[in-house]
């Protein structure tokens, strides 16, 4: 569980187009008010610095997990890259990555305080650092574009270059902290998991506005919001009774039984595949 929701996470961070000044978010899991994201873009000493911080929290039973992934990109005003970090807590040590960009890439991560440091070559390809990306997505959407491809390197996904498509975009009217405002509404696909599609808002700009995805059974919305509303007390969903197979009539003397065999089918979308060790054996009777 705790690993998909990071991937919930990595994939809104990975399409999204960040723009100048200060911009708060509210994030919802199952409606439940789950966490924060806050995004920032100055420019300082000639160089653009775009930061985020990203935290959710979730519930098993009792028990509260919280994710946390702050980030930091530095380039020149003309977009070349000049170095990126990132600090990353899934409830276990929080781990750490530079990357200064040069001839080659230096990348060294830390955690529980050792450090390794590696030298690889730059990604291969054309490539955009995240400021000079928000500024191209931007100049597309003002031509008129039907469909916008960029290609990112992001500090919470390493040096290997993101790709990010959207399309269909189609004007509309959302609500935004109780106004209505005008806004652009696209599918947008990630190659960080390019089988997962999320419904974007965005203004005229490319800033978002709302995002819609899911996978599975979890969805998760973020919606423009300001400092005050986004940092208000947090619900945490639960969700690993989202995942419980529930049966349709009542087992008698369930702690008793030594066996038991389940039909299983899924209530909607495809029925994804059970676990298949221990004691339990699976087979699908339908395709």
């Amino acid at each position: 569980m705790l690993r998909t929701s990071a991937l919930l996470v990595l994939l809104l961070l990975c399409s999204r187009v960040n723009g100048a000044g200060e911009r708060w978010y509210v994030m919802l899991m199952d409606e439940h008010r789950a966490g924060w994201m806050v995004e920032r873009e100055r420019v300082e000493d000639g160089r653009v610095i775009s930061e985020s911080e990203t935290r959710m929290t979730l519930r098993r039973d009792i028990t509260e997990l919280t994710i946390t992934i702050q980030t930091r990109f530095e380039e020149t005003e003309q977009g070349e890259p000049i170095e990126m970090w990132a600090r990353t807590a899934f409830g276990g040590a929080p781990s750490e990555e530079l990357t200064v960009f040069g001839d080659e890439i230096t990348w060294t991560q830390t955690q529980n305080g050792v450090s390794q440091t590696k030298t690889m070559p730059q990604p291969e390809g054309r490539w955009l650092a995240p400021a000079a990306a928000s500024r191209y997505v931007a100049q597309r959407l003002e031509a008129g574009a039907e469909r916008i491809v960029v290609r990112v390197v992001e500090p919470a996904t390493g040096v290997e270059p993101v790709t990010t498509t959207r399309s269909g975009f189609e004007q509309t009217t959302i609500e935004v902290m109780g106004r209505s405002v005008d806004a652009l509404r696209c599918t947008t696909v990630s190659s960080v998991y390019p089988d997962v599609a999320s419904v974007e808002y965005i203004d005229g700009k490319g800033r978002l506005l709302r995002s819609e995805i899911s996978i599975g059974v979890w969805e998760m919305t973020i919606l423009a919001a300001d400092e005050q509303l986004a940092m208000s007390p947090l619900d945490p969903p639960e969700l690993m009774r989202s995942m419980f197979v529930k049966p349709d009539r009542e087992i008698k003397r369930p702690y008793q039984a030594h066996r038991s065999s389940f039909l299983v089918s899924a209530t909607d979308g495809v029925m994804p595949d059970l676990p298949f060790a221990g004691s339990q054996f699976v087979e699908r009777v339908d395709e």
